[in-house]
Protein backbone atom coordinates (compact mmCIF):
# COMPACT_ATOMS: atom_id res chain seq x y z
CA UNK A 1 0.00 0.00 0.00
CA UNK A 2 1.42 3.58 -0.83
CA UNK A 3 1.53 6.11 1.79
CA UNK A 4 -0.71 8.43 -0.18
CA UNK A 5 -3.60 5.75 -0.11
CA UNK A 6 -3.97 6.38 3.21
CA UNK A 7 -6.87 9.11 3.93
CA UNK A 8 -6.95 8.89 7.75
CA UNK A 9 -4.58 10.50 10.34
CA UNK A 10 -2.51 8.28 13.14
CA UNK A 11 -2.63 9.81 16.15
CA UNK A 12 -1.62 9.19 19.51
CA UNK A 13 -5.63 8.90 20.42
CA UNK A 14 -6.19 5.85 17.65
CA UNK A 15 -2.45 3.98 18.24
CA UNK A 16 -4.13 3.66 21.99
CA UNK A 17 -7.77 2.97 20.35
CA UNK A 18 -6.09 -0.03 17.93
CA UNK A 19 -3.69 -1.32 20.76
CA UNK A 20 -7.09 -1.53 23.15
CA UNK A 21 -9.21 -2.97 20.94
CA UNK A 22 -6.59 -5.37 19.94
CA UNK A 23 -6.11 -6.54 23.56
CA UNK A 24 -9.49 -7.52 24.02
CA UNK A 25 -10.16 -9.06 20.66
CA UNK A 26 -7.27 -11.26 21.76
CA UNK A 27 -8.41 -12.30 24.82
CA UNK A 28 -6.86 -10.37 26.88
CA UNK A 29 -8.88 -9.70 30.45
CA UNK A 30 -10.59 -5.97 30.64
CA UNK A 31 -8.63 -5.40 34.02
CA UNK A 32 -5.49 -6.35 32.29
CA UNK A 33 -6.44 -3.91 29.28
CA UNK A 34 -7.09 -1.17 32.22
CA UNK A 35 -3.58 -1.07 34.15
CA UNK A 36 -1.94 -1.53 30.40
CA UNK A 37 -3.67 1.59 29.46
CA UNK A 38 -3.34 3.82 32.46
CA UNK A 39 -6.99 4.17 33.07
CA UNK A 40 -7.96 5.21 36.60
CA UNK A 41 -11.19 3.42 36.90
CA UNK A 42 -12.85 0.32 34.71
CA UNK A 43 -15.46 2.47 33.04
CA UNK A 44 -12.68 4.02 31.17
CA UNK A 45 -11.96 1.15 29.95
CA UNK A 46 -14.96 -0.55 28.98
CA UNK A 47 -15.57 2.10 26.27
CA UNK A 48 -13.74 0.29 24.01
CA UNK A 49 -16.04 -3.16 24.65
CA UNK A 50 -18.59 -1.75 22.51
CA UNK A 51 -15.80 -1.96 19.10
CA UNK A 52 -15.37 -6.03 20.49
CA UNK A 53 -18.97 -7.67 19.55
CA UNK A 54 -17.30 -10.83 19.77
CA UNK A 55 -16.41 -10.87 23.50
CA UNK A 56 -20.17 -10.77 24.06
CA UNK A 57 -21.10 -14.50 22.62
CA UNK A 58 -17.85 -15.52 23.27
CA UNK A 59 -18.09 -14.62 27.07
CA UNK A 60 -21.50 -16.41 27.18
CA UNK A 61 -20.22 -19.63 24.98
CA UNK A 62 -17.83 -20.28 28.31
CA UNK A 63 -20.26 -20.21 30.68
CA UNK A 64 -20.97 -24.05 31.77
CA UNK A 65 -24.26 -25.98 31.20
CA UNK A 66 -25.90 -22.57 30.41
Amino acid sequence: MKEEEIEKDITPYSDRHSFAVNLLMAGVDIRQVQVLMGHATLQHTMRYLKYVDSLTSDSIDKLPGL
